[in-house]
């Protein structure tokens, strides 16, 4: 059995990659397909566990762009993103899509020009979806923490998505 599945594997490889050769001309020396493409963004990137992280690996772009993302307790329970806000106005965070059962702290900061981080605005998630408002914010550089609660399963996954208005 094991045999005729790896047969079957091989086979599928070969018609795949005849149909390449031959959408592409039946040349492909030196050519690489560039219209394949892979959705950049769509999971959290780690380590992602501190402001200064998500900066560099999770920045989200508001009314765009979503991230799946997952905390375990123990090994990765709190994961943060960064949101530059370019305009005077509301920024809603929803998590949506959450594990059941799963339970989530949702809280807001903006960080200072010296630095330090100002509390914003925060809310619990009790599964399936939460939206946390940061009311009449200004523009500045945002960052969501996502911590599991106590309470919570040991397993967490979720979306997140930014908007602003």
């Amino acid at each position: 059995m094991r045999k005729k599945s790896m047969v079957l594997l091989v086979a599928m490889i070969l018609v795949v990659t005849s149909t390449t050769v031959f959408a592409e001309g039946g040349n492909v020396a030196g050519k690489t397909n560039k219209n394949i493409s892979v959705m950049s963004g769509m999971y959290e990137v780690e380590p992602n566990d501190t402001p200064a992280q998500a900066k560099q690996n999770n920045e989200l772009k508001a009314n765009t762009q979503w991230r799946r993302g997952k905390l375990e307790r123990g090994y990765d329970s709190v994961d943060y993103y960064y949101y530059s806000h370019r305009n005077y106005g509301n920024i809603d965070v929803t998590l949506f899509n959450i594990s059941t059962r799963g339970k989530v702290k949702i809280e807001i900061y903006r960080q200072n020009s010296n630095g330090t981080m100002t509390y914003v605005a925060e809310g619990n998630s009790n599964g399936i979806q939460q939206v946390v408002t940061a009311r009449n914010a200004p523009e500045g550089d945002y960052f969501v923490k996502l911590s599991l609660l106590s309470s919570s399963w040991d397993q967490v996954s979720y979306d997140i998505m930014i908007d602003a208005r």
